[in-house]
Formats: C-alpha cells, structure tokens, sequence
C-alpha cells in the first residue's frame, strides 16, 4: 500500500511556489499559458525561473530560504507512524518546487519525494561552494500528469493519495482511496472518498484506522 500526498495545501497550509514567488516579487503570470497547452511544463518552470533571476545571478539556496517557513500540518508524524507501522510506503507527489519536498524528505523519512526543481551549477565563491541556478526547469511533476506519475510509481500496488485541489483528481482516479484535505474546489471534494475539513491530520488517522478495520474484514470475507 502506497500514502501518497500532494504537497503545497495538503502536507502544509502553505504554498512553495507562493512562497517562492513572494520572496522573489514576482506573480506566477506562465501557468495559464501551460493549461491552455500553449507551452510545455519544461517553458513553463523556465519561464518562472527568468523572472527570478531579472537579468541578475540567483542561488538554489534562495530558493531554500524562500520556503523555510512553510512547515508540514500538526499531525504529519503521527500519521506517518501509522502508515509505517502498518507497512505502508510513504511519499510526496507534487507540483511544487522541490526546495521544500526534500526538506521534508529528509525531515520526515519518506520513503520518496518528487517535485520539480531548477537546474544548477556548483561553483566556489569567497562564501564557500554554491548552486547556481541555469534558468533552465527540471519538471519532475508536471501539473497535469499527476495521474500517470502515480501509476507509474505505485505498478499495480493500492494507493491512498491525498489532494487539495482538482488537479489531484487524476491521482484520486487511479487510487483505492481518496483524501481531499480541506479542498480547494469542488471538482476535488466531489471526487474524494471523503472530505477532511481541518487543519490538523488526526481525522485523516481517526478515519484511516476505521477504514483499514473494514479493508482487513472486506479481505478476509
């Protein structure tokens, strides 16, 4: 069994790109451009990336810094420890920007994270070895091929997966068991097994621990 979680309104309240955007002064002006088909997610993140850079030398670590204060829901640890005591495999599938995805890759030991990032070269300055960014994407998630990625890394095995918004109904589509956690439309909430209206991820483990009761007695039958 997989739990998988989109990340920026379901893992966290907060938003990497938002984030990302705030700290640079910029909009995210590109993405109805990539909806509407008229560029590919690959344009879209470079596009983003020039606006960053503004004609001038940006660092990954930037990116890093944008999203420190975007921290996982009450809750997150307790859920993990559930889904990894019952043999679970845990991990991230956004859309997000990957700064904040490894973060909590590594803070929180999942199994996988995977997210879109920007490439970069290592160069030494006076400050010590730093990333610099190409102004080229790295798309590990485009926004609408949530679906196939989930398929893709699940190979036949049951799925929970948890969303916020409509363009995580694909990962719904293709799992045993959908979350919409506090939902942004109603296309997701509509297409969720069940709707968690809090900020917390307790119900999400209250309501787990009763649906593996019956998942284990539905098996047995």
């Amino acid at each position: 069994m997989f739990l998988v979680f989109d990340m920026d309104g379901t893992l966290t309240e907060g938003d990497s790109w938002a984030a990302t955007n705030n700290y640079f002064g910029t909009e995210n002006v590109y993405i109805i451009d990539y909806l509407k088909g008229k560029i590919t997610y690959e344009r879209y993140l470079e596009l983003v990336c020039s606006q960053w850079m503004d004609g001038r030398t940006i660092y990954y670590e930037e990116l890093e810094q944008a999203v420190e204060g975007i921290e996982a829901r009450e809750g997150l640890k307790e859920l993990l420890s559930f889904a990894k005591k019952n043999g679970w495999k845990m991990g991230i599938l956004s859309a997000g920007i990957d700064t904040l995805a490894n973060r909590f890759l590594r803070e929180y030991n999942f199994d996988f994270a995977l997210a879109n990032g920007f490439e970069y070269v290592i160069v030494s300055e006076e400050k010590g070895h730093r990333r610099r960014l190409t102004g080229k994407g790295v798309p590990g998630v485009p926004l609408l091929e949530k679906g196939e990625i989930l398929e893709h890394i699940a190979k036949g095995e049951k799925v929970i997966s948890l969303g916020d918004t409509r363009y995580d109904v694909p990962m719904f589509e293709r799992s045993l068991m959908s979350i919409a956690m506090e939902p942004k439309d109603e296309l997701c909430a509509s297409n969720a097994t069940v709707v968690i209206n809090d900020k917390s991820f307790y119900p999400v483990i209250d309501y787990l621990e009763r649906f593996l009761e019956r998942y284990k007695v539905k098996e047995h039958k």
